[in-house]
C-alpha cells in the first residue's frame, strides 16, 4: 500500500467514520429482519458491534415498536417515534431502558390513536348521511366554482344547475347519491347541456372526496354521450351582398357591418374605439382566462370601414347587443348566426394572402404555439395597415 493511502486509513477521524458506518449498516440490517415477520426468531443483544435484535415474542408484544427509526450513535441507543403527529425521541446508554420507555409511549399512542380515530369515523359518517346533495353542490359552485371562471361562465353553469341538478339533487344526500340516479339526469338532457353538468358533478365530487366526505365518485360509472360541435360557415360572395341588401335601413345595419368588417366577437364589439387620425380601432379580447388582465388589441382601420364612418359615428356601439342581433338573423330565416360574420372576415383575410399570426392576432386568438410567436412577436402598425391593403371586398 502507498504511504499516502496507508496514512489515509490510519488517519484517527477515518477510523472512526468507517466503524460508525460499519455500525450503522450492522444497525439497519438487524431492523429489516425484525420487520419481516416470517423470518426466525433471535436471541436479543446489545452487542459492542453497535447491532440491535429483538425476540420475535418482543416484537409481538410492542404494538407500534416497528414504526420507530431504531439507532446507536455516540454510545447512545434511540428510538424515535413520528407518526399521527407525533415526534417522540427516546434515548439511554442502556438498550432496556430506552425500548422501556417507547413501550410505555406505544402502548397509549394506539389507545389514543383508536379512540381519536374512531370519533372522526362517526363524525363523518354522521356528517355524509345529513348533507344534501344540491345544497353541497350550490355552496361548491358559489364558494370554490365562481373563484376560477369568469361571472358570464358561472352564471351558465348555474343556470343549468337550478334547471337540471337542484330539483333531483335536493331528494338525495351525497351518500345516497348513486350512479342509477346521476345516469337518469344525463339520459334526459341534451349532449351539450351534458357536457355541462359534467363538469359541474365531477368538480363537486373531487371536493367532497377533499374533504372527506365520500370516498369516491359515482361519476365513474356514469355514461354521457359526447356533444358534437358543429364548425360555423362563412357567407359566400353572393350570400353577403344579399345580406347587405336585406338589411339596408334596418336598425341592425350599422352593427352588422361592423361584425362583418372587423372579425370581432359578438360581446366585443361593446368595447370598440375608433381614432380616426391614426387609422386604427381597438377591441378589448373578451375571451381571457379568470386570472388573465384585461387585453385590448389596436388593428388598422379597414377600407370598408372608412367607407361607412359617417354610420359609425351615429351609433352608439356600447349599446349593441348581439343577442337582439341573433334574434333579427332568426326573423330573417337566414340560419346565420353573428359568428357567420367573424368567420367570414376570418376566412377572406386568409384567402387574401394576411400573414397568419397577424389574422389571429385580428381576431384575438393566440399568434401562434412556439415560444417566438407568442411572447416575443409584435408586430408594428405600419406593417399591419399594408397587409390590410390586401383585403377587398
Amino acid at each position: 500500500m502507498a504511504r499516502s493511502e496507508k496514512s489515509f486509513f490510519e488517519n484517527e477521524y477515518v477510523v472512526q467514520l468507517l466503524a460508525a458506518m460499519k455500525e450503522q449498516t450492522l444497525l439497519c440490517n438487524e431492523i429489516l429482519k425484525e420487520k419481516r415477520a416470517s423470518k426466525p426468531s433471535v436471541k436479543e443483544t446489545s452487542g459492542h458491534d453497535g447491532s440491535l435484535k429483538f425476540t420475535q415474542k418482543e416484537i409481538k408484544s410492542m404494538p407500534s415498536l416497528k414504526d420507530c427509526k431504531i439507532r446507536f450513535h455516540n454510545n447512545i441507543y434511540e428510538i424515535r417515534y413520528r407518526k399521527y403527529g407525533f415526534d417522540k425521541s427516546f434515548a439511554h446508554k442502556k438498550l432496556d431502558i430506552a425500548k422501556e420507555k417507547a413501550r410505555k409511549f406505544l402502548a397509549t399512542v394506539d389507545e389514543k390513536f383508536y379512540a381519536v380515530s374512531k370519533i372522526k369515523t362517526a363524525n363523518t359518517q354522521t356528517v355524509t348521511k345529513s348533507v344534501n346533495a344540491a345544497k353541497y353542490c350550490e355552496d361548491w359552485l358559489k364558494n370554490v366554482k365562481a373563484r376560477k371562471v369568469k361571472p358570464v361562465s358561472f352564471k351558465a353553469l348555474y343556470s343549468r344547475f337550478t334547471t337540471h341538478l337542484q330539483p333531483v339533487l335536493k331528494k338525495y344526500t351525497l351518500k345516497t347519491l348513486s350512479a342509477p340516479v346521476l345516469q337518469k339526469i344525463f339520459d334526459s338532457v341534451s349532449t351539450k347541456n351534458g357536457e355541462e353538468i359534467r363538469t359541474i358533478l365531477n368538480g363537486m365530487f373531487e371536493y367532497a372526496i377533499a374533504n372527506g366526505l365520500i370516498d369516491r365518485s359515482p361519476m365513474s360509472v356514469v355514461i354521457i354521450q359526447k356533444h358534437e360541435r358543429i364548425n360555423g360557415e362563412r357567407l359566400t360572395r353572393k350570400q353577403e351582398e344579399k345580406l347587405l341588401q336585406t338589411i339596408k335601413g334596418s336598425e341592425y345595419e350599422t352593427a352588422i357591418k361592423l361584425y362583418l368588417y372587423t372579425g370581432a366577437r359578438p360581446s366585443e364589439l361593446k368595447s370598440i374605439k375608433f381614432d380616426w387620425n391614426k387609422g386604427t380601432f381597438s377591441l378589448q379580447n373578451s375571451k381571457l382566462k379568470s386570472y388573465q388582465k384585461e387585453q385590448t388589441r389596436t388593428l388598422p382601420i379597414f377600407s370598408t370601414l372608412f367607407a361607412i364612418k359617417d354610420e359609425i359615428l351615429t351609433i352608439d356601439t356600447t349599446k349593441i347587443n348581439s343577442t337582439y342581433l341573433g334574434r333579427y338573423f332568426n326573423s330573417l330565416g337566414s340560419g346565420y348566426q353573428v359568428k357567420t360574420l367573424r368567420h367570414t372576415f376570418t376566412s377572406k383575410c386568409k384567402e387574401q394572402g394576411v400573414l397568419p399570426e397577424l389574422v389571429n392576432y385580428w381576431t384575438g386568438h393566440a399568434i401562434g404555439s412556439d415560444t417566438s410567436a407568442k411572447i416575443y412577436t409584435h408586430f408594428e402598425m405600419e406593417f399591419q395597415k399594408k397587409e390590410a391593403e390586401k383585403i377587398t371586398w
